[in-house]
């Protein structure tokens, strides 16, 4: 009759054993770190939302003080467009002032000539 070696297939069932438990330890191992990485993924995708909003805040921000500056440079050339206007107007009538001054003088000198 053939015997069992119950000491070796007791060893082998060990060696399965510990080889099934080690694998299965190595992909818990590996599990607990994809399960890291993907809430470190997680915060980093927040944090990159949070700064996406902020910068949104600040685009937003700089577009209304950019509307502003457009409306002051506006009414700046509006005001600069009346003053030069005003300007020419003024220049027009001081022209007119010498010229009928002139024109009074020279009547004058052709009144007194004809005395």
């Amino acid at each position: 009759m053939e015997s069992i070696n119950f000491d070796d297939n007791d060893n082998a069932v060990e060696n399965d054993l510990l080889l099934r438990e080690q694998s299965n330890e190595n992909i818990k191992n590996k599990l607990q770190h994809g399960l890291r990485v993907l809430h470190e993924t997680q915060d980093v995708g927040a944090n990159i939302i949070l700064n996406l909003h902020e910068q949104r805040s600040q685009i937003q921000s700089m577009r209304n003080k950019n509307q502003n500056i457009n409306n002051d440079v506006s009414k700046s050339n509006r005001s600069l467009s009346r003053m030069t206007i005003e300007s020419k107007k003024g220049k027009i009538f001081t022209i007119l002032i010498i010229f009928l001054i002139l024109v009074i003088i020279t009547i004058i000198i052709i009144l007194k000539s004809q005395n």
